[in-house]
């Protein structure tokens, strides 16, 4: 049976820390050490490599790309307030991102946590104004036909439907209410959408947010390019969908044009102690 450990039992001091932390109990301590028992049951979590205490095991089937824990140096007010301050930013300057700021964020989002270690998670990033315009202009040619509109009332009801159509009436022929006037269009998509494949778009999206915080950028869901790219082809194709491709979350990318002195209110939350 093919293995994926590769433990060094000359340095195991037989702590059990690798086999307590492995989630699906691939390993076993025996009178020699640590031994990759069930390996057909390896998700490639790498917890056995990050928690022994003295370098003994290696994944084969991962990179090395285990660093050392540090501490971040981070308080708990500090990351309270870097959340407190993310907005869904609506309002883009026209500027350009840099390539490399974006390959930052995309390099701290490759830390998320997925449903059992998938990482599935695939990214699409559009920044050429003309690809953009098409997008936002196909999803608003769909938002403004009759037949959206009666689907929309039919789902939503009557008033859903009044209020969704005096939104867009306040909007220019050349404002874009789709995407917001965004630079950059992230998608997140997946090849094998999954019950948690949204989920795991959502913690990435998430991170991504809180990334781009600390970098001056700002960021809003866009949902509705999500919801049309599921549902209309033209829209999947006019994004660059590759075949096989399922949207999961799409997120508009840029430098805030407004600058906000205050964090928002939220309401209390409902909890239920046990």
């Amino acid at each position: 049976m093919e293995q994926n450990l590769k433990i060094e039992l000359d340095k195991c001091i037989k702590c059990k820390a690798c086999a307590r932390c492995c989630p699906t109990k691939v390993i076993e301590i025996t009178a020699k050490g640590a031994e990759e028992a069930f390996p057909s049951l390896c998700v490639a979590c790498g917890h056995c490599v990050a928690v022994c205490p003295v370098a003994a095991i290696k994944h084969l089937k991962m990179s090395d790309d285990f660093g050392r824990v540090e501490d971040p140096a981070i308080s708990f007010d500090q990351f309270n307030q870097l959340g407190r301050n993310r907005r869904s930013i609506r309002n883009f300057k026209s500027d350009p991102i840099k390539k490399e700021i974006l390959e930052k964020v995309l390099d701290a989002v490759r830390y998320i946590p997925t449903a059992s270690n998938a990482q599935e998670l695939q990214y699409l990033i559009i920044s050429d104004p003309k690809q953009i315009k098409l997008i936002s202009s196909k999803i608003r040619q769909k938002t403004e036909s009759a037949i959206f509109r009666f689907l929309y009332r039919l789902i939503y009801g009557k008033k859903a439907m009044e209020k969704q159509k005096g939104l867009m009436s306040r909007f220019s022929p050349d404002e874009d209410y789709v995407l917001r006037g965004a630079p950059v269009l992230m998608i997140i998509y997946v090849k094998d959408k999954t019950s948690l494949s949204t989920i795991d778009a959502g913690i990435a999206g998430h991170h991504i947010n809180l990334a781009c915080e600390t970098l001056g950028l700002g960021v809003c869901w866009m949902g509705i390019h999500t919801l049309f790219s599921r549902h209309f082809k033209s829209i999947k194709k006019a994004s660059l969908i590759p075949e096989g491709g399922h949207v999961v979350a799409g997120l508009g990318i840029g430098y805030p044009a407004e600058k906000y002195y205050k964090t928002c209110a939220r309401n209390p939350l409902n909890i239920s102690w046990i």
